[in-house]
């Protein structure tokens, strides 16, 4: 009988010892964002524990598969039911299913799991800033009727700041761009700026606020702002071209900004793409009166992006 003992705990030690390595191993692949070999790794296991089942609904989230990601969310959050993480995972996945093009009838019930998984997360864990910030852009988003509340998005950002001002801050403004307040929104990026906690993307935002607002100066002065402080940021320049396009003004300059663009980027590595800076170019060229450049540049976007309906249709007019 001692000898049977023996011989099932080696068992067990063996089982969790290459369990403990697969783990590992699937985690390194995880961060190296494999996240097909995470699956291929951890599906094989017999009793995942909750660690092991939580990165495999990552991965599988990851993977834009957020219907597999679910049952391992659930069994995480079920194996550590006071994990908000877990709770705020889970909210994720089902936040990603409603957020595409499923059936109308459908959706309430992703949105009562939207709801249901990120409070719970909160009443875990109130410093849960992850779960705080989604569980706003629901309230924000999601009609009347699903439980939309500006109001409720707007209690979430001030209860946020207590625990990450930077998240706090920005989440307000995102509110105030939603609801189309722009003057509001820039007061609170500029308070960003005075007490330190801006970066780029704020001053990305402190332009795009301005030209959606029509301010166009401001926009401009807001992009050279960004261009002098953080001249490896791509998009600063992609803003400029842009608004030069809708003002119809500095259209010389739209067009330097847009080309340094993509000499800094010659491996269309950066947000937005080559094929959207080509297009802005085409534009640029187009309000230039130089309609071979212009033709030029929107067949550039189109071998970027073949399917680029905008290239498109501007190369045809």
């Amino acid at each position: 009988m001692k000898h049977i003992i023996t011989l099932l705990f080696i068992a067990s030690t063996d089982l969790l010892f290459s369990q403990s390595v697969g783990f590992k191993a699937a985690k390194e692949q995880f961060e190296k964002k494999n996240y097909q070999q995470v699956v291929t790794l951890l599906e094989s296991q017999k009793s995942p524990d909750s660690q092991a089942l939580a990165l495999l609904g990552k991965s599988y989230f990851h993977l834009k598969q957020p219907q597999k990601a679910i049952p391992y969310f659930k069994k995480a959050t079920q194996l550590k039911p006071k994990s908000a993480e877990a709770q705020y995972w889970l909210g994720m996945a089902n936040f990603d299913i409603l957020r595409s093009d499923i059936p109308f009838n459908k959706k309430g019930y992703y949105a009562h799991q939207v709801r249901k998984t990120f409070k719970t997360a909160l009443k875990l864990d109130s410093t849960h800033v992850e779960a705080r910030k989604e569980l706003a852009r629901y309230y924000l988003n999601a009609p009347r009727i699903a439980g939309g509340s500006t109001s409720k998005a707007k209690k979430h950002a001030k209860i946020l700041k207590k625990y990450d001002k930077t998240a706090g801050y920005r989440l307000e403004a995102g509110i105030y761009v939603n609801t189309k307040a722009y003057d509001q929104a820039e007061k609170v990026y500029q308070t960003m700026i005075k007490e330190g906690l801006a970066d780029e993307t704020i001053y990305y935002w402190l332009s795009e606020v301005n030209h959606r607002s029509k301010d166009f100066k401001e926009a401009f002065d807001y992009c050279r702002q960004m261009a002098k402080k953080y001249p490896d940021y791509l998009i600063g320049y992609y803003q400029y071209a842009k608004v030069a396009v809708l003002a119809k003004q500095n259209i010389a300059e739209g067009i330097k900004k847009a080309q340094l663009y993509l000499k800094k980027d010659p491996d269309n590595q950066a947000s937005p793409g080559n094929h959207w800076v080509y297009y802005r170019l085409g534009t640029l060229y187009q309000l230039k009166g130089d309609d071979t450049k212009a033709q030029e540049a929107f067949r550039e976007a189109l071998k970027i992006k073949p399917d680029f309906k905008q290239a498109k249709e501007a190369l045809n007019n």
